[in-house]
């Protein structure tokens, strides 16, 4: 289960997007090429995005190192069930998700409808939050420990979430953006364009007056769990960080959220290609020729456009022929790594400072989070209860939602920076029957002020880039966005391409 757990008793102050605008494509589009590198979630939404916007026409081609589609969004199966292994949890006022979800008929779990469940935050020593079933209590104990900084910090939330509704607005009207300060002074202002130059530490401390300790609390855990990183990251990343924990406004695909960008290739009616791009070379007559190798050997097709989803450190693509040089980002854009471990056994109630540690009180906490504050420095970021990716609201609440003392052995979620040795398994667990874990190089690694790469990378203008977007903040639904983005640029520079032959 993800930390979702704050601001519950705050009232949701409605969505932040109109419905769709229906827009049809130009019957006379140009019959052209697009090339997709990339097939996860960014990948297959612009292939989406392209259909949806430039019709029949276009041919589209994704290209993607694996048989699976999804890239970081993704499952992992254990103990005879499935569980998201990549991005989990999906905020209701994310507008491009939530309508690929109802287009697709996929199933909603709402986490709303699941009550809450015990939770703590551990400082190396003791807890210094921990609540329980009553969210009531819950509500009084925040309240108690945090003040008004709580009130002060939602309503900052919702501020945050308004002004970043207005990209639906835009992009609805068909604006476009070339580099990803514009979109956010569009979405924004200067304050979104400055949220990404400081810290989120020093932003939600000083500039808006937030309580220190709940900061360092509440705003670090969820850091820790979300992004495996600290207040350190810059203060845009730090309100999508904290948007994904907001009680009663999450929820996820039942069946994994990988169906999204599954679906979203299908209805793209994309050719997809199991290949490694190794090259992209920029032609004479403003064609882009890409050159890739499959099991059947290295082949190429020329295309009008070339979309790169895919971070460009993260590959090896060479780019010849071009009138400047292309920002690969490089050591620019390091990615952070994070280690899921996923862990069926019964924790160690002795290490938080229960007398035994097979034995485990009404409120065990379910969900143990850390903060920057360890003394001394603990092996994990966050151990949470998780449930299969298939279940639904009443079979959590049947099966799942329970004191732990009153459940068979669970399955729990670990995240750590590393892989956890067996000496730090058998420390956060008295006894396990199932180990296993996944290693991915997750976000970017944020240390503000933080420099986007942009989304048209050549002078041209048909060469795009979706994954710049990340270094202002990293989820789904940012890669939606980029997508959207990228997808009305292509649709500009061939249209404009056309009128000048």
């Amino acid at each position: 289960m993800a930390a979702s757990f704050l601001f519950g008793w705050i009232p949701f102050i409605g969505k932040y997007f109109s419905e769709p605008e229906t827009t049809s494509p130009p019957e006379d589009f140009p019959n052209v090429k697009v090339g997709i590198i990339g097939g996860g979630i960014g990948g297959c939404s612009s292939a989406y995005f392209l259909r949806e916007l430039c019709g029949d026409n276009v041919e589209i081609h994704v290209f993607n190192d694996s048989q699976v589609v999804g890239g970081r969004c993704a499952v992992i199966e254990f103990q005879g069930n499935i569980y998201e292994s990549g991005g989990a949890v999906i905020h209701t006022s994310n507008k491009h998700m939530v309508e690929f979800r109802k287009k697709f008929g996929l199933k909603e779990f709402n986490s709303s409808k699941i009550p809450s469940s015990p939770l703590a935050i551990y400082n190396g020593q003791r807890f210094v939050l921990h609540l329980g079933f009553s969210g009531i209590l819950n509500n009084l104990k925040l309240l108690w420990k945090y003040g008004l900084s709580l009130f002060r910090m939602s309503r900052s939330i919702h501020s945050e979430l308004k002004g970043f509704s207005n990209i639906y607005k835009l992009q609805e009207k068909g604006k476009s953006f070339k580099t990803v300060p514009d979109m956010l002074r569009a979405m924004g202002g200067e304050k979104f364009c400055n949220e990404i130059t400081v810290s989120a530490d020093d932003y939600f401390k000083n500039t808006l007056g937030w309580n220190a300790e709940l900061v360092d609390d509440l705003v670090c855990a969820g850091m820790k769990c979300n992004y495996g990183q600290t207040n350190q990251v810059d203060a845009f990343t730090g309100f999508v960080s904290l948007a994904g924990m907001e009680d009663g406004y999450l929820w996820s695909v039942i069946g994994g959220n990988r169906q999204i960008p599954e679906k979203a290739l299908e209805a793209s009616k994309a050719t997809y290609h199991v290949s490694t791009v190794t090259k992209v070379t920029k032609e004479d007559d403003n064609m882009y020729m890409v050159e890739y190798s499959d099991s059947t050997g290295t082949s190429l097709i020329e295309f009008d456009v070339v979309i790169i989803a895919h971070p460009l450190n993260l590959s090896k693509i060479a780019f010849a022929n071009f009138s400047q040089t292309i920002f690969t980002d490089g050591t620019k854009t390091p990615y952070h790594r994070t280690v899921a471990t996923w862990i069926k056994g019964k924790p160690n109630a002795k290490l938080f400072g229960y007398p035994k540690a097979d034995q485990y009180p009404r409120d065990y906490p379910l969900t143990i989070l850390t903060n920057d504050m360890t003394d001394p420095p603990v092996d994990f970021n966050s151990c949470s209860q998780d449930i299969p990716a298939t279940a639904s609201e009443e079979e959590v609440k049947k099966n799942y939602n329970k004191p732990l003392r009153d459940l068979p052995t669970q399955v729990f979620k670990v995240f750590s920076n590393n892989f956890l040795s067996d000496s730090e398994i058998s420390q956060l667990f008295v006894s396990t029957e199932g180990v296993v874990s996944k290693d991915w190089l997750a976000y970017p690694q944020y240390a503000p002020p933080e420099e986007c790469p942009p989304f048209v990378l050549d002078a041209e203008g048909g060469l795009l880039y979706i994954n710049g977007i990340e270094k202002a903040a990293s989820a789904m639904e940012m890669s939606a966005i980029g997508a959207k983005n990228v997808a009305l640029l292509a649709k500009e520079y061939i249209l404009k391409k056309k009128m000048t032959q």
